[in-house]
């Protein structure tokens, strides 16, 4: 591995066995001599993992939107800082860019971030593993979704398992990435025939009156991701309903609600959408959805976290 992408928590109020995994992962990145890219901010997890490669010598890659370019929260003493137009070109970026890619615990962008990445995999675009930190059981209930309860979908060449490694500490993150073995159809599809689908866009129309996720699949993961994603950062105002009628959905619930409860996801994000077993119900609930204002500085990112 010569790069690997880590996608990360912004929050401020991470607890310190989080911080202390961040840190390692950047120090062991120096320490391989392992370039590392991330989102190019100095808030939670972003910054610690940044910064500790940075301070032993390692070469840190940051990826901006170009709206945050004069922003006090990104880090400015990176090797290299690129500016792209929009959040879904820093995404793509930073998986371009990436031999593997790793999570440390994080809210909706993380979830956005690896779900997509999920998703391109089992399309036949890549063979990179995806590599969870489950720092103190954090991604349990995430991990539990993912490996039992996302169903193959149309198009889909396998399911998340192929690509999904959860790992236990720094050391266990990359004795499995360095171990893992891509499935027969990685790779298979040609980026240069096909753009890489995401949803950004569709879900900026203003012809929608809601978004409304049924399928419990690659897919429609990586679509819940990217509703909440573009939600809570003011992209759309659209109602966001997920129909849970196999209770497919529950352990995607309760990580978001336990998430919430460590900060990594704001309270105010956990009325952003609503989850039912049954479409009438849940129509009914997606007309009362209130409009909330979310302030990220405030409610979510808090000061630079002490190195």
């Amino acid at each position: 591995m010569q790069t690997i992408t880590v996608y990360a928590g912004s929050s401020g109020f991470a607890p310190q066995s989080h911080n202390m995994a961040a840190r390692l992962l950047g120090q062991e990145c120096a320490a391989r001599k392992i370039d590392l890219c991330y989102g190019g901010m100095n808030a939670g997890l972003m910054y610690l993992v940044a910064e500790a490669s940075r301070r032993n010598k390692g070469r840190v890659i940051g990826v901006i939107p170009s709206r945050l370019k004069d922003s006090e929260r990104v880090h400015k003493e990176l090797d290299e800082l690129i500016t792209v137009d929009t959040l879904w070109e820093r995404k793509r970026e930073m998986y371009h860019m990436a031999d593997a890619i790793f999570a440390l615990p994080g809210g909706f962008g993380t979830y956005d971030e690896v779900a997509e990445v999920l998703y391109w995999g089992v399309l036949g675009f890549h063979s990179k593993p995806m590599v969870m930190l489950n720092i103190d059981g954090y991604w349990d209930d995430f991990l539990d979704y993912f490996n039992n309860h996302v169903h193959q979908g149309e198009g889909e060449l396998g399911k998340c398992t192929d690509f999904l490694i959860e790992a236990t500490s720094v050391e266990d993150a990359f004795a499995k990435a360095e171990a893992w073995q891509a499935p027969a159809y990685a790779s298979t599809h040609s980026e240069n025939q096909e753009a890489l689908p995401h949803f950004e866009d569709a879900f900026s129309a203003e012809n929608m009156d809601c978004i409304l996720i049924d399928q419990s699949t690659a897919k429609g993961a990586y679509q819940i991701g990217t509703a909440l994603t573009l939600r809570q950062l003011g992209k759309h105002n659209l109602p966001i309903g997920i129909l849970n009628e196999n209770a497919d959905f529950s352990p995607l619930m309760k990580w978001v609600m336990d998430a919430s409860a460590a900060r990594y996801i704001t309270a105010k994000c956990t009325s952003l959408f609503a989850v039912e077993a049954d479409k009438a119900t849940l129509t009914e609930r997606l007309s009362k959805l209130a409009a909330i204002d979310i302030d990220l500085h405030e409610d979510k990112w808090g000061d630079k976290p002490e190195f």
